[in-house]
């Protein structure tokens, strides 16, 4: 089996996840809202590519480097600490970003070229679900190759925040 037929095969694993009305992680809001993701293809496996194989999985080596050198450092933070928000009867959002310190969040990407230090649409979601489960500030955590680590903040939106738990609701009521 070639290298890039064996990365398919990893990612696109049954990894035990399995999905349910009711309960939505803040991780897919962006193809909720942007309607990626719509409800009668919501329980369908979705294949990832080999250029979304590649990327989530240069992500997932950069976090674990990372936290080896937050706990080489011993900064105090926890890795992928889970929240659960309720935003409606019997609708959960699962909040779940890469490391929660004492005073801030961050929530890890790596883009597949190169960006200003804007936070793009897409991922304003998932952070803003994240200042909301943890009521602190947010940091997008921009992988680079130079420099390593930028943090870029998130500025909080109600006006956000409100929007998307009105698109989980009717969502979930379509489903």
């Amino acid at each position: 089996m070639k290298a890039n037929e064996m990365l398919l095969k990893y990612v696109n694993r049954d990894n035990g996840h399995q999905k349910q009305i009711g309960r939505y992680w803040a991780s897919t809001l962006n193809d909720i809202i942007k309607g990626y993701l719509k409800p009668k293809d919501y329980f369908k496996k979705r294949e990832i590519d080999q250029q979304g194989c590649e990327n989530i999985t240069m992500g997932q080596a950069m976090e674990e480097l990372w936290l080896k050198i937050f706990q080489a450092n011993n900064a105090d933070c926890r890795y992928q600490d889970k929240k659960e928000l309720e935003i409606g009867k019997d609708i959960t959002l699962v909040v779940k970003p890469d490391f929660n310190f004492k005073s801030l969040i961050i929530e890890m990407k790596c883009p597949d070229k190169p960006m200003p230090n804007i936070i793009p649409t897409k991922w304003q979601f998932q952070l803003e679900a994240e200042y909301q489960a943890f009521k602190k500030p947010v940091y997008l955590g921009v992988i680079r190759k130079h420099p390593l680590l930028t943090l870029i903040p998130y500025k909080p939106d109600d006006i956000l925040w409100e929007e998307i738990k009105e698109k989980v609701l009717n969502f979930h009521h379509q489903l």
